[in-house]
C-alpha cells in the first residue's frame, strides 16, 4: 500500500502532464499576462510598486509606502491582493508545472514539479500578510512587518531558484539533445 504523500504526489505529476499541453500553456501564459496587467494597471493607480515588490521591509519605509497610497488606494490595494493576487498562484502554477513537464520530459527529472506548489504555498503566505498590513494601518507590530518581510524575500527566492532550475532543465535537455546527435 502506497502512503498518501506518494499518492498526492503522483496526482500532482499527472496534474502537471496535462498543464504541458498547448492549449493548457497558452491559456496559463494568457493568464499571467492578463494579471500582470492588472497589476501594472494598479501600481499605475497607487502611484508606486505593489509592497510585495518592495526588499525587505523596513518600518519608516513601509509607512512612507502606506501613506503614499492613501486610504483609498491601500483599499484597492487590498481588493487587488485578496481577489487578483490570491488567484495568480494558481495561473502561474499551471505554466509552471507544465513547462517543468515539458523540461523533464524524456528524462528522470519529473520530480521538480514539487518546487511548484511551495512556490504557491509561500506566495499565499505572503498575500496573508499583506492583508493583515493593509488592513491593520497604521497599527502595524514589528513581529507583523517581520514576517510580511521574510514571507516576501522567501518567495522570491523560491521564484528566483524555481525559475534556475527550470533554465537548468532546459539547457541539460538541449545538451541532450545536442550530444544524441554526435
Amino acid at each position: 500500500m502506497q502512503s498518501p504523500i506518494i499518492i498526492r504526489f503522483k496526482k500532482l505529476i499527472h496534474l502537471a502532464a496535462r498543464m504541458s499541453t498547448r492549449s493548457a500553456l497558452l491559456g496559463s501564459v494568457l493568464g499571467v499576462v492578463f494579471c500582470m496587467l492588472g497589476f501594472q494597471w494598479l501600481q499605475t493607480r497607487l502611484g508606486a510598486p505593489m509592497l510585495d515588490t518592495m526588499g525587505p521591509y523596513q518600518r519608516d519605509e513601509l509607512v512612507e509606502r502606506m501613506l503614499l497610497y492613501g486610504e483609498q488606494g491601500r483599499a484597492l490595494h487590498f481588493r487587488f491582493t485578496l481577489f487578483l493576487d490570491m488567484v495568480f498562484p494558481f495561473i502561474y502554477g499551471a505554466l509552471l508545472a507544465g513547462l517543468f513537464t515539458l523540461a523533464a520530459r524524456g528524462g528522470t527529472s519529473q520530480n521538480s514539479v514539487i518546487l511548484v506548489p511551495v512556490v504557491m504555498v509561500l506566495d499565499w503566505a505572503e498575500n496573508l500578510q499583506l492583508l493583515m498590513l493593509l488592513s491593520g494601518f497604521p497599527d502595524l507590530s514589528t513581529a507583523q512587518i517581520s514576517a510580511a518581510s521574510a514571507t516576501t524575500q522567501g518567495k522570491m527566492l523560491a521564484l528566483q531558484f524555481a525559475f534556475l532550475w527550470l533554465i537548468g532543465l532546459f539547457v541539460l535537455k538541449l545538451w541532450r539533445a545536442f550530444l544524441a546527435r554526435q
